[in-house]
C-alpha cells in the first residue's frame, strides 16, 4: 500500500469531513461495487477519521510519521503512537448476530509494544464510523488468548470480536467454537463486554 503525501491539520479535517460523506454514500449507491477490494480505502479513511479527533495534538500520519514508523498515527505533543483498526459491521450467518472482528495479524505490534493506544473503529455496513473502543497497550491482558484460526489465512491470527452485548458475544463465540476450538471466550473480550464504559469512546485515555 502506498504512503500518503504530507498533509497538514486543516487537510486532515477537510478530508475527514469529506470521507465521512463520500465513503458511505458510495457504499449505499454504487450498485455492484466489489467491497472486498475496498479494505485499503477503509483503512486510510479510519486513520484520517481518528486523526481528526486527535487534531489538537498535531497528529502525524502517512509520510509525516517519524521513523521507524511503529503505528498508524504519531502524536508529537505527547510522544505517543496510536494504532487504528476498523471493521464494518457483519452479521453472523448462523445466528444473525451483528459484530465487528478486528484483526491484529500475527500479534507482533502487541508483543513488541509498538503502540501506546489502539482505537478500534466500529463502522456500520456502509462504512460510516459509529463508535470506537479505545485501549491502552497495557490493557491487552492475556492477549495470547486472542490467537484464533483464520479461515481466510488458514493459520493462527490475533482477533478481537465485539458485539452489542455480552449475551450476543457469548452466543457468537459458542457458534464459532463449534466449528473451530480456537475460538474460545477471552478475558479481554469478556472485560470489554462486561464494562463497555471503560473502553467505548474513551478518547480521554489518549488526550488527558
Amino acid at each position: 500500500m502506498g504512503e500518503m503525501t504530507s498533509i497538514n491539520k486543516r487537510t486532515i479535517i477537510e478530508l475527514s469531513q469529506a470521507l465521512e460523506y463520500v465513503v458511505p454514500t458510495l457504499m449505499k449507491n454504487w450498485a455492484g461495487v466489489d467491497k472486498r477490494g475496498l479494505g485499503p480505502l477503509f483503512a486510510r479513511f479510519s486513520e484520517i477519521w481518528v486523526a481528526n479527533r486527535l487534531i489538537d495534538f498535531d497528529p502525524k500520519i502517512g509520510n509525516d510519521r517519524p521513523s521507524p514508523k511503529k503505528a498508524d498515527i504519531y502524536l508529537p505533543k505527547k510522544g505517543k503512537w496510536v494504532e487504528v483498526k476498523a471493521r464494518r459491521e457483519k452479521l453472523n450467518k448462523d445466528t444473525g448476530i451483528p459484530h465487528w472482528k478486528f484483526l491484529f495479524g500475527d500479534g507482533s505490534q502487541i508483543k513488541k509494544g509498538l503502540f501506546d493506544y489502539c482505537v478500534m473503529v466500529c463502522m456500520d455496513k456502509f462504512a460510516k464510523p459509529v463508535q470506537s473502543y479505545i485501549l491502552a497497550l497495557d490493557e491487552f491482558e492475556n492477549f495470547e488468548q486472542l490467537s484464533r484460526m483464520s479461515k481466510s489465512h488458514r493459520e493462527m491470527r490475533y482477533y478481537i470480536i465485539i458485539s452489542e452485548s455480552i449475551d450476543q458475544y457469548r452466543k457468537l463465540i459458542q457458534v464459532l467454537r463449534e466449528k473451530d476450538e480456537s475460538w474460545a471466550e477471552t478475558d479481554l473480550e469478556l472485560k470489554i463486554h462486561r464494562r463497555p464504559s471503560d473502553y467505548l469512546n474513551r478518547w480521554d485515555k489518549i488526550i488527558e
